[in-house]
């Protein structure tokens, strides 16, 4: 699932936390794993895609940026992971602040990166996502959901260091 669904199944190794909080009448998104036991393969490698999928997206984002042209490199870097329909499968994400979210982000939409614009991200592959809010200022990203207690990576794509994080594993 993309998202979680409440069930009523016992939770076996996996789990996906996705929230979206408010406050201040202001929205955050973030998402994060936890699986219990040996992390499989598949999913690993799904983790690193997603991981390196985001880190392009973060590059990107700069002030005066065209969404559009954010948008066409997805599909680029999803392209390169061997993924080249999977963009189709989730939104990916686009500006947040007082919904959750602003805009959606699409192929050849008119948007521009404005600085100070919180967004929120979350390119997805089966099992994996990555999602945080993140602020666009003229130096780089900041990321608002960072907390430093969970597994992250620490990943550099063009001259930026993020850190991303990962399935936390019990």
């Amino acid at each position: 699932y993309k998202h979680a669904i409440t069930k009523t199944d016992t939770l076996k190794n996996y789990a996906m936390i996705n929230i979206c909080a408010k406050k201040w009448g202001l929205i955050i998104a973030v998402t994060r794993f936890v699986h219990f036991g040996e992390l499989p393969a598949e999913l690993s490698k799904n983790q690193e895609h997603v991981t390196d999928i985001y880190s392009a997206i973060l590059a990107n984002l700069k002030p005066g940026s065209k969404v559009a042209d954010i948008f066409k490199n997805i599909k680029e870097v999803y392209n390169t992971h061997g993924f080249p329909e999977a963009w189709k499968q989730h939104h990916m994400g686009g500006a947040i602040g007082y919904k959750e979210r602003e805009y959606k982000a699409y192929p050849g939409c008119d948007y521009i990166v404005m600085e100070n614009q919180a967004f929120a991200w979350n390119p997805t592959l089966p099992g994996a996502k990555v999602e945080d809010t993140i602020i666009v200022t003229d130096g780089g990203v900041e990321t608002l959901t960072y907390t430093g207690n969970w597994s992250y990576q620490t990943v550099e794509k063009s001259g930026q260091v993020f850190e991303v994080p990962q399935i936390l594993v019990k």
